[in-house]
């Protein structure tokens, strides 16, 4: 009799765990792009700062390098990575964004570094207008995500949360 408890409890433990594991990998991926969030929201309040006093714009160099890193480490991260539970569609949405982002920095956050005290408003002012355009793919790529991990949560029978922004 105990055995078979026991069997049960085993069977029990076993399937909680299998259905946390979805929940998990949802988590462990979404951590990607918070992270990123993080690190692009760093970047902009230097750059406000930097703008409203010093115009040391050299100083964005080390965040922007660093946004660099963590975006080539996680886009390479990410595909090395297994898939738990059909994560698939999911991770690749991430990828997807990661490579965006990795483009938006590239060709956009760099400019600003050759700037200095002696740049003209109008030249900072029509890079910032070339960034926000750029920037336009963002909030779409972004809902890609969001669809796709609905649709992992569905497929796995968990709800996400969604945020309040």
């Amino acid at each position: 009799m105990h055995k078979i408890y026991l069997l049960l409890l085993v069977c029990l433990l076993s399937a909680t765990a299998k259905a946390q594991a979805p929940v998990d990998e949802n988590n462990k991926l979404a951590r990607y792009i918070d992270t990123l969030y993080k690190m692009g929201t760093a970047w902009g309040n230097k750059l406000g700062t930097l703008s409203n006093s010093t115009k040391a714009y050299k100083e964005l160099t080390e965040p922007r390098q660093q946004l660099e890193d963590y975006i080539n480490r996680a886009i390479a991260t990410l595909r090395s990575r297994e898939e738990v539970s059909g994560s698939g569609p999911l991770k690749e949405s991430i990828i997807s964004f990661l490579v965006y982002e990795k483009e938006l920095v590239a060709n956009n956050f760099v400019m600003f570094e050759k700037f200095d005290a002696t740049t003209k408003d109008e030249e900072v002012n029509a890079a910032m207008d070339k960034l926000r355009t750029a920037s336009g793919l963002e909030e779409k790529k972004l809902r890609e995500v969001q669809t796709e991990q609905v649709a992992y949560a569905k497929k796995n029978g968990f709800n996400i949360e969604q945020s309040k922004k």
